[in-house]
């Protein structure tokens, strides 16, 4: 099945990546508007296929909790959404989400400025308006500024997810993260890193005009942090996502020194709830029902008839006809593609996951 899958969406993601190059080309000189409508479908078929894989490779268990009128008014508007970040497949269970509550293809976010540069899912984020930081505030303010600025000309909603924390949890971070703490005079956090407040910042000063609400979301794993290794061998995975919409009358936008305090305490929060989770098993609020999206299962099963059946089929006719030569070509193509599928899901894997698991259990 893995192969299947990787295969699957290799093929899939570079024939949109393909369709979104040629949207970019013909429709958005005429019609931004137009392109980022068509964009966003496009994003859809091959984003889909991760959400696709989490419930049906790795068998996920997803909980989520909070209200379910908020969380269906996220699709309604626009809206900033803090996650935080335990581990490698924080994103995909963020999408899984996305995928459930139905905005899945109007997700933005901040990216490490290689990631553009990566096949499929790179390119499909700079057609698709994330933002691309190097780490150093003063080159990135500039990036910031000119994607909010792209995100509130929209005329559709979007939602823009921030992994406040800059980077996923480690032990050593943890530590120089404490240290910051006591020397600050702020509060010490078991389970995040200290929120990086200058980028929240400015995203907020730009955009407090045009989004309605901040989504506070906060994940867990009742079983420990999976890793990307986890992904791959489609070992079962266990998450819980605590979801809580915070109006915007209700963060201080205005003020930034009372708006770096709010995301500090916001993440203290987050802390908080995550050591509850630890001790009971769950989050406090109750578990809402938004089950896996029937159309992931679509997407997937129309790129399969497209793409993975006629290439089966030609390997079946290279084999019946005796083109030993060619059918090892195609093992090498099928084998390279493995292994870069493999690692475009690793090129960011966090070291020493097992310190990450350790720390929730």
């Amino acid at each position: 099945m893995w192969i299947v899958f990787s295969l699957t969406f290799l093929a899939a993601s570079l024939t949109a990546n393909l369709l979104e190059l040629l949207a970019f080309v013909i429709i958005r000189p005429f019609s931004v508007s137009l392109f980022r409508r068509v964009n966003a479908c496009l994003c859809y078929l091959h984003w889909s296929l991760i959400p696709w894989a989490l419930d049906n490779w790795c068998n996920v268990e997803l909980r989520m909790f909070g209200i379910a009128e908020d969380i269906e008014d996220i699709r309604k508007t626009n809206m900033i959404t803090v996650m935080n970040h335990r581990g490698d497949v924080d994103w995909m269970v963020g999408y899984s989400v996305g995928d459930r509550i139905k905005i899945l293809q109007a997700i933005k976010s901040v990216m490490k400025s290689f990631v553009k540069y990566l096949p499929t899912l790179g390119w499909s984020f700079w057609f698709s308006d994330y933002v691309f930081v190097k780490r150093s505030f003063e080159h990135d303010k500039h990036s910031l500024q000119a994607a909010t600025k792209q995100w509130i000309s929209y005329d559709f909603p979007w939602t823009v997810i921030l992994f406040a924390e800059g980077t996923r949890f480690t032990e050593e971070k943890h530590q120089k993260s404490l240290e910051y703490a006591s020397k600050m005079g702020l509060p010490e956090l078991k389970y995040h890193l200290m929120p990086r407040t200058k980028g929240f910042n400015l995203i907020m000063k730009e955009i407090k005009n045009h989004v309605t609400a901040v989504c506070d979301l906060t994940v867990a794993y009742p079983r420990g942090v999976p890793s990307i290794s986890n992904f791959i061998r489609g070992d079962k995975m266990y998450a819980d996502v605590n979801l809580r919409i915070i109006p915007i009358s209700e963060v201080p936008v205005e003020s930034e020194e009372e708006l770096s305090s709010w995301l500090i305490n916001l993440y203290k929060e987050k802390d908080d709830l995550v050591d509850y989770h630890h001790n009971h098993g769950r989050f406090p609020a109750s578990i809402v029902d938004f089950p896996p999206r029937f159309m992931s299962t679509v997407v997937m099963t129309v790129w399969i008839v497209l793409l993975v059946v006629p290439f089966a089929f030609y390997v079946y006719t290279v084999v019946i006809a005796g083109a030993y030569w060619t059918l090892a070509i195609l093992v090498i193509i099928i084998l390279a593609a493995q292994l870069g599928f493999r690692l475009l899901l690793t090129v960011s894997e966090v070291p020493r996951v097992a310190e990450v698991r350790k720390k929730e259990h």
